[in-house]
């Protein structure tokens, strides 16, 4: 919803899906000759109140400053204050998506209650 020029998110070799660390690319420019950008990308569901640490987005800022143009972190809790202020301080290539995000996300798009969310869900992931 938040990027939908996103495409071939892959996980990575040898780990098991359920880790996050996943690489993709986003595609900018015209629909006939796109170029691609590819991305890291981490997610990590964590309860509201653990948030995500210095360390979890660390192993992300690495791979993106090797190898890739930007890295997209998803947390389904918040960030520490300390690595919010840090990346964005920075100028680190990161976008941070946080429950609140995903939260305020949903409801622009309608899905106002646990219901609509989980048909949503259904229908995109298809369980």
């Amino acid at each position: 919803m938040t990027a939908p020029a996103t495409h071939d998110l892959v996980p990575p070799a040898g780990e098991p899906t359920t880790n996050g660390d996943w690489t993709g690319r986003y595609l900018l420019g015209p629909v006939d000759d796109p170029m691609a950008l590819e991305f890291g990308f981490a997610a990590r569901c964590h309860r509201a109140d653990d948030p995500v640490r210095a360390s979890d987005v660390l192993r992300l800022l690495v791979t993106v400053r090797d190898r890739r143009a930007f890295g997209v972190f998803v947390t389904t809790s918040f960030f520490e204050p300390s690595i919010y202020r840090q990346v964005r301080e920075s100028g680190y290539p990161l976008s941070l998506i946080c429950g609140k995000d995903i939260s305020l996300l949903l409801r622009a798009h309608g899905y106002t209650t646990r219901e609509k969310v989980r048909t949503w869900l259904i229908r995109t992931l298809g369980t």
